[in-house]
């Protein structure tokens, strides 16, 4: 298990408050270390606060780049329940918060405490895209009852212009595949 880095061992307000500093990119890392002093807390070295705050960054990269993926693939895809990209998309998504989920284990067990927002972001993610799937799960079903309606139809429509009588008719939508 790994060390806790300096600015992880920083009190909990003040770290959260040096954490959203060095994300947002507000002051700069000698004002942020001033402020810290201010604190009457030892300060983490500059080296230490520019670690921090690549992480961050690299996160707050990883999470914009996944939302930028999602948000295109949904607008270049819609919600078409009956394609297999949809469903490779919905996968996709899903390993990406199983990823994210990992990450945030793995810091946890490095002994850093957990983001309890990012914490509630996965929870909300996972929930969203099982929530996705069922959806599209219960569309496609709606798409092939509707389908097989038609195709019914269809055959009926058809049946009548040759003549065919009700027996002869349900018998061909058995042999067709449109039911009974």
């Amino acid at each position: 298990m790994g060390r806790k880095s300096k600015v992880d061992r920083l009190p909990p307000d003040l770290r959260e408050r040096v954490k959203e500093q060095l994300a947002d990119g507000g002051p700069t890392l000698d004002e942020i270390r001033e402020q810290i002093a201010a604190a009457d807390v030892e300060p983490p070295t500059i080296s230490s606060l520019h670690r921090a705050q690549q992480k961050l960054r690299r996160w707050a990269d990883r999470a914009r780049e996944a939302k930028a993926i999602q948000e295109a693939w949904i607008q270049e895809l819609g919600s078409n329940p009956e394609s297999q990209v949809g469903k490779l998309l919905q996968e996709t998504l899903r390993l990406l918060a199983y990823q994210a989920a990992d990450d945030m284990r793995e810091a946890s067990d490095a002994g850093n405490p957990i983001d309890v927002k990012a914490f509630a972001a996965i929870s909300r993610s996972f929930l969203a895209i099982e929530n996705g799937a069922r959806i599209s799960a219960e569309r496609e079903r709606e798409l092939i009852a509707e389908g097989e309606r038609r195709a019914r139809e269809r055959i009926d429509k058809a049946g009548r212009a040759v003549g065919l009588t009700a027996e002869q008719a349900n018998r061909l939508r058995k042999e067709l595949g449109g039911g009974g």
